[in-house]
């Protein structure tokens, strides 16, 4: 009795496996798109396992699979859920067996990524999450190309300077940002009344504030033009400074709040001319991009604008992200809305709407929001739609965490959905 129970365990001890493991995914051909988040921080890990949860059909219909990866049949369309992909990240199975020749010969990025994070598992005995997203962000994100006819979203993300004021806090937040998310081209709308504080002769002071701008500045970034009516500026450009209207509905000392459309044609033109030599005396490119302090820009200072050579406006924003009775926005821009689309205006001037508006004034789930919005008005119309998100250097260690979290979740949704999905700058969007 006892000699063929030995022999028995024996034949299921050396048993060979079912599954072969065979050559690495890193031989296919060509790689995926590098993600442009770096390291998953403890709120980004909390985000990915919520999305789990959402059970959001990446190919076809979702599939509540097993934690298991499933085997493959050759040239064949997976369907999958994007609680399989998740719980995989997060929580790998030890010892996961993939089939490297179907991703080669699929081009199947899904099945690069779950090749990616079998290998990671299969291989280590203790994975991090950070290891798997590491390893898996090669095959992850910005698809690019044209999918089912649609070209996708390009998403354009833009700082205001007010002019104000440098502060180390926001600066260091601002330079995580750039590290954290290197793809992601900005458009700068810079303030020439950050060297209009300081007197003629400060020579010091405006080398120091150019390179105070420049440690965030980035190859590929685009130079616009950004204006509030500071007192100081304008009297630095000619022209007399007002106290009033304002979007605050009271008189501003400082004239930060005093809309450009309360200045006649020419004196925008003064504005504008002198704010674009000042700029281009620190060394900086000339703009053809602009936005107005509060998003105020009528007739006049499109007209301006128009005059002084420039290409391309965002001055236009849906009232739904500001406060009630923000000065005259809702009659600059009556039809402004979160899916609104670049449009041309008069003398070849385009308009970019600032359809995401700026954190300061959204949350993430907003821009989120906005980007499901434009998502779907860009799938019913098939034809490639912008999306606008931003911030203020002068808040930015308290307002750019939003963004932060919002690009997340979109480059994360789009990954899922297979949106195409890209960054670009103002000038890149505006139709010719």
């Amino acid at each position: 009795m006892c000699a063929p129970t030995f022999l028995w365990v024996t034949a299921m001890v050396v048993r060979p496996p079912a599954l072969v493991v065979v050559s690495s995914p890193s031989r296919c051909r060509s790689a995926a798109p590098v993600s442009s988040a770096a390291v998953l921080s403890r709120e980004e890990e909390a985000k990915a396992a919520w999305l789990a949860k959402q059970d959001v059909p990446l190919w076809g219909p979702a599939a509540r699979s097993s934690s298991a990866a499933p085997r493959r049949a050759l040239g064949r369309v997976h369907d999958s859920a994007a609680s399989y992909l998740y719980s995989t990240m997060l929580t790998p199975e030890p010892k996961v067996r993939y089939d490297a020749a179907v991703v080669c010969e699929t081009r199947d990025w899904k099945a690069i990524e779950e090749a990616a994070i079998a290998r990671q598992a299969y291989h280590s005995s203790e994975p991090t999450q950070a290891k798997l997203f590491d390893t898996v962000r090669s095959a992850r994100w910005s698809w690019g190309g044209i999918w089912n006819g649609w070209r996708g979203v390009h998403v354009v993300v833009s700082v205001d300077w007010e002019g104000s004021r440098f502060n180390a806090e926001d600066l260091a937040a601002f330079s995580q940002f750039r590290d954290d998310f290197p793809n992601v081209r900005l458009t700068h709308f810079l303030n020439a009344a950050y060297y209009t504080k300081l007197a003629p002769d400060d020579v010091r002071g405006a080398v120091n504030a150019t390179d105070q701008i420049r440690t965030v500045l980035r190859d590929g970034d685009q130079i616009g033009l950004h204006v509030h009516a500071d007192a100081h500026l304008l009297r630095a450009a000619g022209v007399a400074p007002k106290k009033f209207p304002s979007w605050n509905n009271l008189p501003d000392e400082t004239g930060h709040s005093v809309p450009l459309s309360a200045f006649s044609e020419e004196e925008v033109r003064r504005i504008v001319a002198w704010s674009c030599r000042t700029l281009e005396r620190q060394g900086f490119t000339r703009p053809t991009a602009f936005r107005a302090g509060g998003w105020h820009a009528g007739g006049n200072v499109m007209n301006a604008l128009a005059a002084e050579g420039f290409a391309v406006d965002s001055s236009e924003v849906p009232t739904d992200w500001l406060p009630r009775h923000f000065g005259e926005v809702p009659d600059l821009w009556p039809d402004a809305t979160r899916v609104s689309q670049p449009y041309h205006l008069q003398d070849g001037l385009v308009e970019v709407p600032d359809n995401g508006c700026l954190a300061d004034y959204v949350t993430a789930d907003q821009m989120v929001d906005t980007f499901k919005a434009v998502v779907q008005s860009g799938q019913r119309e098939a034809k490639p739609v912008v999306l606008s998100l931003g911030f203020h250097q002068e808040t930015a260690a308290k307002f750019l965490p939003r963004l932060r979290n919002a690009l997340l979740e979109i480059e994360l949704r789009a990954a899922m959905q297979r949106i195409p999905l890209s960054y670009d700058r103002l000038q890149d969007v505006a139709p010719v």
